[in-house]
């Protein structure tokens, strides 16, 4: 068993914690800044999906804000942004 502090808790982390949790890997704290790994004796396929990278939509979002246009972002997680107005 493996406890990481001060993890890095951002969406594409959980969002991977997620994937390998489908693996059939056993992580616990996902979300938080305290992780713990506990070994399995293996891991196994899956088909999972990965969300847009939320990187690139805040660019766009900044780029509609400094040019004052309008922006319409498909295919993203508004979960990811709970400070902007839905």
């Amino acid at each position: 068993t493996s406890t990481l502090t001060n993890a890095a808790c951002e969406p594409h982390v959980q969002e991977f914690c997620q994937f390998m949790v489908k693996l059939g890997a056993k992580i616990e704290g996902i979300g938080t800044s305290r992780l713990t790994v506990t070994g399995v004796p293996s891991l196994k396929g899956a088909t999972f999906s990965f969300t847009e990278d939320f990187h690139e939509v805040v660019t766009f979002l900044a780029l509609g804000a400094i040019t004052g246009g309008a922006i319409k972002i498909k295919n993203s997680s508004p979960d990811v942004f709970p400070l902007l107005d839905r």
